[in-house]
């Protein structure tokens, strides 16, 4: 479109009419209305018919402005079928390579099995939140004798548990909390802020929906998984390292204290059910 508005102005540097001034002033109004119309998409088309109905639309103009401009109606014709072609060709070309692009940047970052973000994306992100001094609470989370899980029934089970733990962290997804799986059976959350009373209101009722979540297996078998978290408030000038510290600690406090609890400097309990034996 603002390559289509300069061609319109270059029209007055050589002999005008009319055309020219109806070519800039629709020009014009495509720029003015377009970023109301990309919000407008966004909001209700998936991101393909987005890109397309934003090309068409730039597209009108632009094919509006080559008529009024040209003189020449076949050299007019010829110049729009051939910027028809060329523009949704490397609209289809350049899609493709960024989907292409995209899909290699989320499983990057992405864990392959749970589709949370990956380790590396953790340790990214805690270094990004260092350098902008940007404070925040870190929640680690690991699933309650797991390992059992896999002895007693096996390891493909065991990923049914991750999937469907992960699965219930999308509950409470915002923009302000992001997580992570870490490793085998320990998950992580950074929440942007300091507030210990929202990191433990979290953590609590994360663990509340895991203990209601039951896995039904062959031969009317079931599986139920209880967790254990700990919690690190970011302290003022503290260095990210030793508050991924302080919060792994407080997890293995837990741990060593009966399981399924929530620590920050002392254990405290949430209601519980049995854990797996």
């Amino acid at each position: 479109t603002p390559v289509m508005f300069l061609v319109t102005i270059s029209r007055f540097l050589f002999p005008y009419n009319d055309a020219a001034i109806v070519a800039s002033g629709f020009s014009l109004l495509l720029m003015g209305t377009l970023p109301f119309v990309d919000s407008w998409l966004s909001k209700t088309v998936d991101e393909f018919r987005h890109l397309f109905v934003l090309i068409s639309y730039g597209l009108m103009t632009s094919l509006l402005a080559i008529f009024l401009i040209f003189d020449d109606f076949k050299k007019a014709t010829y110049l729009a079928i051939l910027l028809v072609g060329y523009t949704y060709l490397l609209t289809f070309i350049l899609y493709g390579l960024m989907s292409e692009f995209r899909n290699m940047v989320v499983l990057v970052h992405t864990d392959y099995l749970t589709n949370l973000y990956n380790k590396k994306s953790f340790e990214d992100d805690l270094e990004h939140l260092s350098k902008q001094n940007d404070p925040f609470s870190l929640i680690v989370l690991d699933i309650d004798f797991f390992k059992t899980v896999n002895d007693q029934f096996g390891h493909h089970v065991g990923d049914m548990v991750l999937k469907e733990v992960a699965k219930r962290f999308q509950v409470f997804t915002e923009y302000s909390r992001k997580f992570y799986r870490v490793g085998g059976e320990e998950f992580a959350i950074i929440m942007s802020g300091t507030n210990q009373e929202e990191a433990v209101e979290l953590a609590c009722s994360i663990q509340e929906e895991i203990e209601d979540m039951t896995i039904k297996l062959e031969n009317d078998q079931h599986v139920r998984v209880t967790i254990s978290a700990g919690i690190a408030i970011q302290e003022e000038n503290e260095h990210l390292k030793t508050t991924f510290y302080r919060a792994d600690s407080a997890l293995y406090h837990s741990k060593n204290n009966g399981r399924n609890k929530i620590s920050i400097a002392e254990a405290t309990e949430c209601q519980s059910l049995p854990s797996i034996p």
